[in-house]
């Protein structure tokens, strides 16, 4: 993960940004789901590829989980 921080003029912290570890489309029967990944933070799903438009998982239960956990082995084998 990648994070800047951010500096007042006196030197001092105030703030840091950081970005996603991982971004990515799963397929889930005849749609597609984005994903962007933060290790600590978990994953966030979007019903659209410009990630605007967030998909809230219904339960555990949800398909999206499974298709989730496979891509992110893959992911983290080619790292």
């Amino acid at each position: 993960m990648a994070c800047v921080s951010f500096s007042s003029d006196d030197g001092s912290v105030v703030g840091y940004a950081c970005i996603d570890d991982y971004f990515g489309r799963l397929h889930i029967g005849n749609k597609y789901i984005w994903v962007s990944h933060h290790r600590y933070c978990g994953p966030t799903f979007y019903h659209d590829r410009e990630m605007s438009k967030i998909y809230d998982p219904v339960n555990e239960d949800d398909p999206i989980w499974e298709a989730f956990s496979t891509w992110l082995t893959k992911k983290e084998k080619n790292e």
